[in-house]
Formats: structure tokens, sequence, C-alpha cells
């Protein structure tokens, strides 16, 4: 691929790497207009100045749960000795989820695995129904609590699955890293864009008659697998991912796609802009989804709806980074990184954001 050698060539300082979220007053926001490839420097809490009345914003509303656990096989000792990650609920009414255990050779079919539940000698239990990978299990929580008492006991034990770069702070509560508007529990991983959308954000924008539109995609690790971008033609399919979009959401859309051709369909996030281009059928036909998606858009391909972005500064071997050379362009994303650079933005998780219109 002709980008390769281009991105290599630029490095990241470290002091631009975000290690902790800042108050979203003080994020910075780079606008790119593609049609006159010019750069604008702005604070996020204007971002509505870009947008015109009737123009749409879609959001995941997708909410993080703690996915990692130290459980115990033996509760006679009281010995913490199985790392389990809790991956996907497959059966609410049942209690069943798709886990990952370690080390796996000490979990086999039919053993039993004890979470922590309101002191450190109270536990609940579960039993592995099956196994479905070396180290990928079914497991079952047998319990007479209902689901959501349940979860909410367990998820008390949890630690949330934290991009690398970012620092554990002491004087930050990480349990509380969500977006504003986040409802949906099902994410393994932060939906890291709309990380700054404060609830005075969203205010300003339906103040200003710009829509805000809630999807729901439950994001797993597909975005902490760091992809070769030498290799990333081989990248077909992601993990699937569960997606949920509401009737009345793509009536909206037609809705005002139909009345205005130039209006500007805004992906916050591109995760978000992958759903969306996921659910498009025969003859570019949006429809209300309720299912798993798995497609990955490679380099080179056309969005069909989507025209606008907002997204921070991705690692460059992430498939979120292809997002922005497929809106963009090779070298219009050069300068944005370059421009980004010169004047000291902040890069990656919980970085500064840049909107592509």
């Amino acid at each position: 691929m002709d980008f390769i050698n281009k991105f290599e060539n630029i490095k990241i300082p470290k002091k631009l790497i975000s290690k902790y979220p800042r108050h979203y007053t003080e994020v910075k926001l780079m606008i790119f207009n593609r049609i006159k490839k010019k750069i604008i420097h702005d604070k996020l809490y204007n971002i509505y100045k870009y947008f015109n009345k009737n123009d749409i914003i879609i959001g995941n509303n997708s909410k993080t749960y703690p996915i990692k656990y130290n459980c115990y096989k033996n509760i006679t000792n009281n010995i913490s000795n199985i790392e389990t990650y809790l991956l996907k609920e497959l059966n609410p009414i049942h209690n069943i989820w798709d886990i990952l255990v370690n080390p796996a050779r000490k979990i086999r079919l039919g053993n039993k695995i004890y979470f922590k539940y309101k002191t450190k000698k109270r536990f609940i239990e579960a039993e592995i129904i099956d196994n479905t990978t070396s180290k990928g299990r079914l497991l079952k929580f047998i319990t007479n609590k209902d689901n959501i008492t349940l979860k909410k006991n367990i998820f008390k034990f949890g630690k949330f699955l934290l991009h690398k770069n970012i620092i554990k702070n002491k004087n930050i509560n990480i349990k509380f890293y969500q977006n504003s508007y986040a409802k949906k529990i099902g994410s393994t991983i932060f939906p890291t864009s709309g990380a700054y959308f404060h609830k005075n954000i969203l205010l300003n924008l339906k103040l200003h008659n710009i829509k805000f539109l809630k999807i729901t995609l439950h994001l797993n690790f597909n975005k902490y697998f760091n992809f070769n971008i030498k290799t990333l033609s081989k990248y077909k399919n992601l993990n699937s991912e569960q997606l949920f979009i509401k009737k009345k959401v793509i009536k909206t859309i037609k809705k005002y796609l139909k009345r205005k051709k130039s209006i500007k369909l805004c992906a916050l996030g591109s995760n978000t802009l992958r759903a969306i281009e996921n659910i498009i059928y025969d003859k570019n036909i949006l429809i209300p989804y309720k299912g798993y998606i798995n497609k990955m858009f490679n380099y080179g391909y056309k969005y069909k709806f989507i025209n606008s972005l907002i997204t921070y500064f991705n690692e460059f071997d992430s498939i979120n980074f292809i997002s922005l050379l497929n809106l963009c362009g090779i070298n219009n994303v050069y300068n944005i990184y370059k421009e980004a650079i010169k004047f000291n933005y902040n890069f990656f998780t919980y970085g500064d954001l840049l909107l592509i219109i």
C-alpha cells in the first residue's frame, strides 16, 4: 500500500500522547474541510459552529462494563488463581457468558469457578458448560438473583480494559469512564471518540437544531488488535459485534437526506461509521438492524452515506486510522498529523479531537 512508508516517517512525541482524560473545556478541535483542503483550529465546545440546522451526528450509546476478574477455583483456601474475562453475555435469561480464562489448563468442562460478591468471604458460583477455543469457555452463573442484580453485584469487583497509554491516576475513578449519553451495557472497551461530549455540548447542539441520534454497537477487542499496515489487506472481517439501530433513527436519517442532499451525516467515532456502513443493503438502502456485524472496510473503500466524522488522532496501525485515509486521502491525512504535532495536539485515547467535514 502506498501510504505505508509515508506514515512510518511520522514520529509522535511522547509528550503529546494523552495519558489521562481532561475536562471537556480543555479539549482542542481540529477541523478539516475536505473540499477546500483547509485546516481550522478551535475548541471542542465550539463544534456546533461547523454544522448547519438539521445536520445529523450519530453516536454510540453502548456502555462499557468491567471485563477482567480475579476468580477462585477453590474458595476454602481463598486464593485467587484464575484470570477471567467476560467477553459477551450470550443468554441473559440463563446467565450464560462467553469468556476467556487463564491459565486455561486449570479450567475444564464441568469445573466451577467463583466470583467475589460483596465481601471476600462471599462468592457467586459459576460452572463451565462448554469449551469454545483454547482459552475460551462458556460459563453459566448459578444464582437465584435476577440478571440485573447479578451483573450489578459482579461488576463491582471487575476491572475495565484500558488502553496501554492510559495512566490509572489515583485521583480518577476509572469506573466513570463512560460517555455522557451511554445507556446500554455491552461494550468490553470504551467508545472513545465520545468521551468529551459532555451534556453541555449535546445541549448546545440541540439548541442549534443539530440532530444527535444514537445507535448501540457493543464493542469488543477489535479496537485493541493492532494491525500490521503492511499486511492489512489480508484482513476481511473482525470479531462479531452486536448492533442495534432503531427504526426511528433510520426514519430520521432518510427524512433529512431526502429533504436536503447536502446535509452532513456525521459519525461520532470510526466504529459508528463502520456500523452504519455494515447495514447498507442493495441499492444503498438503510434499514433498521438488530444482530451482529463483522465487516471491516479496507483502504480504498468509498463510504456510501457517512460524509463527516468526529474522531481522535488514531494510531497508524489501527483499523480506525483507515477510515481517515478513506475519507480524506493519504496526503491530506499526512498533513493533518503534521499539523497536529506542530500545534501540540494530544494523540490517541483521551487526546484531542478531529472533525472532518
